[in-house]
């Protein structure tokens, strides 16, 4: 069989031998280079000035610190990390012999084994467009001064998204093969080789860029999903420590890449998951949301750290500070312990690259919307060991409702250290400030059920409206690979949200022949604290010439929330005339919370025949949580009922039926206590269910196009929802129901066009209930929904990168309580771009073209929001 080599001057010419790619295994250089190099290659596609705590209370509040909780935090994260970090020299002394035996044996000349190499210097300048990968590769050899050598028929129909930008040759190389199947391998100081990756390398890319390396480092996997410009990413981390195709999961997942953050210009959390399949968000007139998926709020992992209720209510980090989205529905548990049957949304932090590079860019629309931005990434020495990236972003917006503003500043660094070959420190931090006032909650109806009807632009709150918050974040990640086939990683995370806010609003319904409504005065701080650590082992042996994956670890967070609310009192008023003066009352009540859980997890992956794969895993979980009241007395720390040593067992079947097509059944159960009061005083039993889900996952032409189709059935018994006779309290549903289908495309059918579709069927209802009977269980989520972004570039001729975008939102009915229903509606967006220059690339967004008028989310007696009118936004990047 022939091949095809690429010299330096583009000429080609044929050379028989390859590597299989899995025959390199780990061993240190002098320079230390080889375990960053892990991450980058792609394989087998699968305020305002507002009232200060000292204007609004004249109550002592005792320091947050006096709970004495950090001790015990702290006591806690060093005895899980102590305890992980012990068992690990076990590993060592059988994996560093291996990794001795490996370099003794491929360091004899004709071993066949490639040498170390230094990194590549400086990056060099690419343009190559997309297309045929063999035209593409000829380009590459040529711009970077590389030989290069490959099997021509390995390359026949192949296509690469190409690239543009500033690379070191062997990140560009990674690049171009990205979800090609194929992979590659230094021959010499600046040499490669293009071979068919490996099917024993599935844990995760493997980045190269001075001495190759290659294990479970697949781990550190850390590669933008910005370079390669598709929507569709090749590895996830969502369904455990291990990084993963989509096809590997026996579950529906969706990602969200940073090529389509840009291009549809998602600012926040909620823009993302407003275009996701099978997820509802619904705002919040105070800048936060919240979210739903098979009829139950979703729980939030950062960097795969498991928080429950972490992205309810609560505000987020701007969308600058991460790289991708990564959205498992259905139960969560085998990391997150306790938590819903709906899912979790994994928010992946941006990480350092090898060359030096800066993005820089500004937003510009309607409603004196501006948002500019900075990504700096630079390698800090000459062996590329130490590298940081630095992210920068601001905001100031006003609304389409009227006296409505905010405004908004994000920091984000980090750090990557490669202490040697085998070991990467990483080091992060974050800050956010943002401030909305004024604010509105929206509107809410008349008694009779009616709506308002006032237009979109009206503005139902005070002028002295102002929630202002700040948030930081602490990150560390230590990582050390015991040779080829273990890997250990420990993680400790620390977030802190200082809220506070002064508002009015109108509530309880307007009289529809006096236009009387009550508005009520309140203002609220929050202080909230979250500690997290994880550390887990990743190991890989094989029984019988099959492989297994094992992973085992531990993990624990810490929640603690200080709470001070105060009101004024409530006044009738007429809605069109509606003044209130700012008050100054003191806060009146407030209370202290604390929840800790903690736990142990293992999974394993097995391949018993050809083609099947066995998912088996169960986590054991312990939960705590207390509270304790702080005003207007203080009074005796009350503890909730707990949990020790629960078992939540998950399992999964996967079967490739062709190269491109895998079916997959799974199991999950869910076990979630619940911290919430019955009027008695007592607690609420824990919520308990299990999930059935089949489908089918492809990955087709050559897996640039993604696909699946899912089935599933969740049930769930003693919901937390609120007591009918005081909203102050809870009680336990009975048995609900929740079922549907899920049908997802997602990826790069041909070159230039990149298109993300997503359709849920879904159906939800009580069973058995003795409030709500058989209604649905959450009517705000629609029956039916179908979601699509979709642009195409132009390749070729005069037109040449001129760019067009789809987007669609379409939703069946909706209601929140049952009474008053919203129609089904449907949300167009166009857009049209240019590349003006390989470093520089516009937009211009209409939002809404129709102006459908719409409920982003419906009024009751209380809070009701609009879905923004018809908008415009430009946008210009620059890389370089």
């Amino acid at each position: 069989m022939g091949s095809l080599t690429i010299g330096q001057d583009g000429e080609r010419s044929d050379d028989g031998a390859f590597y299989r790619f899995f025959d390199l295994l780990p061993g240190a250089s002098a320079s230390g280079r080889g375990f960053a190099d892990c991450r980058a290659m792609r394989q087998t596609p699968p305020g305002k000035g507002h009232q200060s705590q000292k204007e609004r209370s004249d109550a002592h509040v005792p320091s947050p610190c006096s709970s004495g909780k950090p001790l015990r935090r702290a006591a806690v994260s060093f005895l899980l990390l102590a305890g992980t970090t012990a068992f690990t020299p076990l590993f060592m002394k059988k994996a560093s012999a291996q990794t001795a035996n490996y370099q003794n044996s491929t360091s004899r000349p004709g071993s066949g084994a490639p040498s170390p190499f230094h990194p590549d210097g400086p990056g060099v300048n690419f343009d190559i467009p997309a297309g045929s990968l063999s035209d593409a590769l000829v380009t590459f050899s040529t711009q970077a001064h590389a030989p290069l050598t490959s099997q021509a028929p390995m390359l026949a129909g192949k296509t690469t998204a190409g690239l543009r930008g500033t690379f070191t040759p062997p990140a560009a190389l990674s690049r171009l093969l990205q979800g090609t199947g194929l992979s590659y391998l230094p021959t010499g100081s600046h040499a490669y080789k293009v071979v068919v990756a490996s099917s024993a390398i599935t844990l995760g890319p493997v980045r190269v860029s001075g001495q190759l390396q290659q294990s479970l480092a697949g781990l550190l996997d850390s590669a933008d999903t910005l370079h390669d410009g598709r929507y569709s990413a090749d590895r996830v981390t969502v369904a455990g420590k291990l990084p993963l195709s989509v096809r590997q999961i026996p579950n529906s997942v969706s990602v969200v890449t940073q090529q389509r953050i840009l291009d549809q210009n998602m600012v926040s959390v909620e823009d993302v998951l407003r275009f996701t399949t099978g997820v509802t968000a619904s705002p919040y007139g105070d800048g936060t949301a919240y979210f739903m998926s098979r009829g139950y709020t979703l729980d939030v992992q950062y960097d795969g750290m498991p928080v429950v209720s972490g992205i309810q209510y609560l505000p987020q980090f701007d969308m600058m500070m991460y790289d991708r989205v990564e959205v498992m529905r259905g139960p969560t548990g085998l990391l997150q312990g306790t938590g819903s049957g709906a899912g979790s949304v994994n928010l992946v932090r941006k990480h350092t690259q090898d060359a030096f590079a800066t993005h820089v860019g500004v937003q510009a629309g309607s409603w004196n919307n501006v948002r500019p931005y900075i990504d700096i990434n630079a390698p800090l020495n000459a062996s590329h060991t130490l590298r940081a990236r630095i992210v920068a972003s601001g905001q100031s917006a006003d609304s389409f409702v009227h006296e409505v503003h905010q405004s908004e500043a994000m920091l984000y660094a980090i750090v990557d250290y490669d202490i040697d070959a085998q070991t990467r420190l990483t080091v992060s931090g974050s800050y956010q400030y943002s401030d909305r006032g004024p604010f509105d909650y929206g509107q809410s109806r008349y008694t009779n059920n009616k709506f308002l009807n006032f237009p979109r632009s009206a503005f139902f709150g005070s002028s002295w409206n102002d929630s202002p918050n700040s948030m930081g974040e602490g990150y560390v990640n230590i990582t050390h690979s015991f040779g080829k086939n273990l890997i250990w990683s420990t993680s400790v995370i620390d977030r802190y949200l200082d809220s506070s806010g002064i508002y009015s609003y109108m509530g309880g319904g307007v009289n529809f022949n006096t236009k009387l409504s009550k508005y009520f005065e309140q203002s609220n701080l929050n202080r909230q604290n979250m500690i997290g650590a994880d550390s887990n082992l990743n190991y890989r042996m094989n029984i019988m010439g099959r492989p297994i994956d094992f992973l085992v670890g531990t993990n624990m967070y810490q929640v603690y929330k200080r709470s001070l609310y105060g009101s004024g009192p409530t006044s009738a008023l007429n809605i069109f005339d509606a003044v209130l003066p700012k008050p100054n009352f003191p806060y009146s009540g407030g209370n202290d919370t604390t929840t800790e859980q903690w736990g142990a997890y293992a999974q394993a992956r097995l391949h018993p025949i050809k083609n099947l794969t066995l998912v088996l895993g169960g986590r054991v979980s312990s939960y705590w949580a207390d509270s304790r009241t702080i005003l207007p007395e203080r009074l005796t720390r009350s503890g909730q009922p707990g949990v020790e040593g629960k078992l939540t067992p998950n399992a999964g079947m996967l079967y490739d039926l062709t190269r491109e097509l895998t079916a997959y059944f799974s199991f999950s159960s869910i076990f979630t206590p619940q911290t919430e009061l019955t009027a008695s005083g007592g607690g609420l039993k824990p919520a308990t269910g299990r999930q059935y889900e089949a489908g089918l996952k492809g990955a087709f032409l050559s897996g640039n196009l993604l696909a699946s189709l899912a089935a599933f059935q969740l049930e769930t018994n003693n919901r937390a929802v609120g007591d009918p006779t005081d909203i102050r309290y809870y009680v336990s549903s009975g048995r609900a129901r929740s079922r549907g289908v899920e049908v997802e495309i997602n990826g790069r059918p041909l070159p230039g066009w990149n298109i993300y579709a997503g359709y849920t069927w879904l159906e939800t209802q009580y069973l058995s209930d003795p409030v709500y009977g058989n209604l649905s269980l959450q009517p705000e989520e629609p029956k039916h929904n179908f979601k699509l972004w979709s642009t195409y570039t132009i390749q070729r001729g005069m037109l040449k990168d001129l760019s067009f975008g789809t987007g669609l939102l379409v939703s069946s009915r909706t209601s929140r309580d049952y009474v008053v229903w919203q129609g089904g509606y449907t949300v167009l967006d166009l857009q049209v771009g240019y590349k003006v220059t390989p470093h520089l690339s516009t937009t211009l967004t209409v939002n809404n073209v129709a102006d459908k008028v719409y409920w982003a989310r419906l009024p009751t007696s209380y809070y009701g929001s609009y879905g923004a009118p018809r908008s415009v936004m430009a946008a210009i990047r620059s890389e370089f």
